[in-house]
């Protein structure tokens, strides 16, 4: 079972590299107005549970525009009108959308739930007896069909050992 402390460990390192990553984006951008489409993915593994932690953080309206483009339905994420089915329609765009390999076998992750406000949605998934010392292949292609130049920062922590990759629509595939 994953611990709300380590998911709001994994939280606040997320935040303080988002920040870090929407001043650079800013800094380099004209005075004229660009919107720029990204998620963060955080992936640490826990040797406790023997299961793969994973956090990922969107922009809320990117979200929902990626969910409501499955249906024909408004749902209205992180409000008190949210239809009753966002979290089912969450979970398998998910699992539709963020794929793990071990030996070329899909492996199942578990969601777990979200936490959406009115910026940003987190969701909370699991990869149970995940093999830890085994090659695993991520394939994310989280909010590319909605948005051409989505980049989606993929962080990996084991203990010591941590690696990092920004995939997008030309890049989806990652080993670690």
């Amino acid at each position: 079972m994953v611990t709300t402390k380590a998911f709001r460990k994994l939280q606040l390192k997320n935040h303080n590299f988002f920040i870090f990553l929407i001043i650079l984006a800013f800094g380099s951008l004209s005075l004229s107005s660009h919107k720029f489409y990204m998620s963060i993915t955080s992936l640490e593994y826990n040797a406790e549970t023997d299961a793969l932690e994973i956090v990922v953080k969107f922009f809320t309206d990117d979200l929902e525009a990626a969910l409501e483009s499955s249906t024909n339905e408004k749902l209205f994420l992180a409000t008190d009108k949210e239809a009753a089915e966002t979290d089912s329609l969450f979970a398998v765009y998910l699992s539709d959308h963020l794929q793990f390999k071990q030996k070329n076998k899909l492996l199942k992750v578990i969601f777990l739930g979200k936490e959406a406000k009115r910026d940003y949605t987190y969701a909370y998934l699991e990869i149970d007896n995940f093999k830890e010392n085994e090659a695993t292949q991520i394939e994310n292609t989280l909010l590319i069909s909605i948005f051409e130049d989505q980049v989606n920062q993929v962080n990996y922590k084991n203990g010591e050992h941590s690696k990092s990759f920004s995939m997008h629509k030309d890049d989806r595939v990652a080993d670690f």
